[in-house]
């Protein structure tokens, strides 16, 4: 505790000699505000809780009447009233007494009352008239209080500087409300979602008795407690909009800046508090236990849609992202958590994507993680997961593929990330990745990226025998949306200058279906995704 040895001094209502004063101060530590008559008594827990506490206050005489040879004074008597501050006393006529402060007392502003009185005054006649308006006690009425000073709610997101980024409790979009901590009816789950290297900033009500304590009087300062861990560090506090400290005011702390890595834990922080030069022994504090950190500012899909609780629990703690600061590795993690062991190369057992229709059902996804997946599940969440890091991976579609109607992967720059082929994994560009996994094992080395073609008369009818054409990257990459569905007409040598027509895609063991690719490189927008 800080020492402190101001001194409260008050008028005696009966002056023995003019302008006599006596005082009333304590021995031990506490505050008293100038000449203002307030004595602080304080004393509590690191939980914010009162205990009793011995306090000692101490009458001083500072006038020493002068009695005449006609009188003589008694010693002084002394007197204390703590009951209108809920104090008690056991012993009386002390100069020096020792209260027990109760639960009562905090919170509140109160009286102690002490005096002084010399009653052996012989009244004599001829002295009656001097002696009438000299008898009585000398008083001092101290005003007292015993603040309590407790976190009442913490706003995380708000206003101007919203560095904590929205989430929602669930796929509905119900925005986790604010503040998003209360001390009554908080719930310490409560999901808090930072970008790394933001620099946070909280704002704080206390719960303050009495009320009216002015900011000017009061000095915060937030620290993370002995023996816990918290995302957000140490807290400054900022200059207020209101400068009342009450249980309104909305008192901002900035946070030490966040590093560039993915986090997962809790924010929790006490609060050092003094008033008027004595610092508060308890240590109001609060804690919430989910905070994440994604590596930066969510892009793609989910700048029009947020996040919600159950989204963030998947692509942080299940895709075990924690502690990683490199976009590689977030996507290698997240391609790995929803394509291993569970990857559907030849038919759908859940249909998670529907490209056509624009929409991703990624509740039905998160509500039973173990179903199968496909190359369109597998890219579009890759995708969703590295955008909610901050990350702008793509998802590409190659058509034809593989023999396939079409194959979808994820392109970060010119690298290449899919779920299907270790080469995939960011070594290689699109060209490299087409031509190097564009080997049909069951072809016994033959390149798959084929399709079977045939010539057409002028009315688009086929005509002489189907052959097989291995489609070059270059064929592909040069097509537009409008070129892709027309005629071949170049890039054959064999067939230069005939009408040629796609009439089936090989898919595998010689069975063909009717042909649906077309030759193209294509962006799915999954931001335009409609997520369910």
């Amino acid at each position: 505790m800080v020492a402190s040895c101001h001194v409260v001094t008050a008028e005696a209502s009966s002056e023995f000699v003019n302008g006599s004063t006596i005082k009333v101060m304590t021995a031990e530590n506490r505050a008293m505000d100038g000449n203002e008559e307030m004595v602080i008594f304080r004393k509590g827990t690191a939980e914010g809780k009162p205990e009793a506490e011995k306090v000692k206050l101490k009458i001083t005489n500072e006038f020493k009447p002068k009695p005449r040879d006609e009188y003589k004074l008694s010693g002084p008597i002394y007197k204390w009233d703590g009951k209108e501050g809920a104090l008690s006393y056991d012993e009386k006529g002390k100069e020096e007494m020792e209260f027990t402060t109760t639960e009562k007392s905090w919170g509140k502003e109160f009286k102690i009352k002490g005096s002084i009185e010399y009653k052996d005054i012989p009244l004599d006649p001829k002295n009656k008239e001097e002696l009438a308006n000299q008898e009585g006690p000398a008083k001092a009425d101290i005003k007292a209080v015993s603040p309590v000073v407790k976190v009442k709610s913490v706003t995380f997101r708000h206003g101007k500087e919203n560095s904590s980024l929205p989430v929602a409790e669930d796929a509905e979009g119900k925005l986790v409300p604010t503040p998003e901590y209360q001390a009554d009816a908080g719930d310490k789950e409560t999901a808090i979602l930072y970008a790394a290297e933001s620099t946070p900033v909280i704002q704080v009500c206390f719960d303050v008795k009495p009320a009216g304590l002015k900011m000017k009087d009061v000095e915060i300062k937030g620290e993370v407690g002995k023996g816990k861990e918290s995302i957000l560090k140490a807290l400054t506090m900022e200059e207020a909009d209101n400068q009342n400290f009450d249980a309104n005011s909305k008192i901002p702390f900035k946070a030490a800046k966040l590093d560039k890595k993915v986090a997962l834990g809790g924010v929790s922080h006490e609060f050092e508090i003094t008033y008027k030069d004595v610092q508060l022994i308890n240590k109001p504090d609060y804690s919430v236990e989910k905070a994440y950190v994604v590596l930066k500012k969510p892009v793609g899909s989910w700048t029009k849609k947020t996040p919600w609780k159950k989204v963030l629990q998947f692509f942080i703690e299940e895709c075990n992202t924690k502690g990683i600061d490199k976009d590689h590795d977030i996507i290698c993690k997240v391609k790995w958590k929803v394509g291993s062991n569970k990857y559907n190369e030849v038919g759908v057992v859940y249909v998670n994507v529907g490209y056509n229709k624009y929409d991703i059902n990624l509740s039905n996804f998160l509500e039973d993680t173990n179903q199968k997946t496909n190359c369109s599940d597998v890219a579009t969440l890759t995708g969703l997961c590295s955008n909610f890091h901050g990350i702008d991976l793509k998802v590409r579609k190659c058509m034809p593929f593989l023999n396939w109607e079409y194959h979808a992967y994820n392109k970060l720059g010119d690298k290449i990330y899919d779920a299907r082929f270790p080469p995939g994994d960011g070594t290689k560009n699109e060209e490299q990745f087409y031509n190097q996994v564009g080997i049909d094992e069951k072809s016994k080395g033959e390149k798959g990226h084929y399709v079977q073609l045939r010539e057409v008369d002028i009315n688009n009818n086929f005509i002489g025998e189907a052959f097989f054409w291995e489609v070059p990257f270059s064929y592909i990459k040069k097509q537009t949306p409008a070129s892709a569905m027309k005629v071949i007409k170049e890039d054959i040598p064999k067939y230069e200058g005939r009408r040629i027509r796609v009439v089936g895609t090989k898919i595998r063991d010689g069975v063909e279906v009717p042909a649906k690719a077309k030759f193209l490189l294509e962006d799915i927008k999954i931001e335009n995704l409609e997520i369910k």
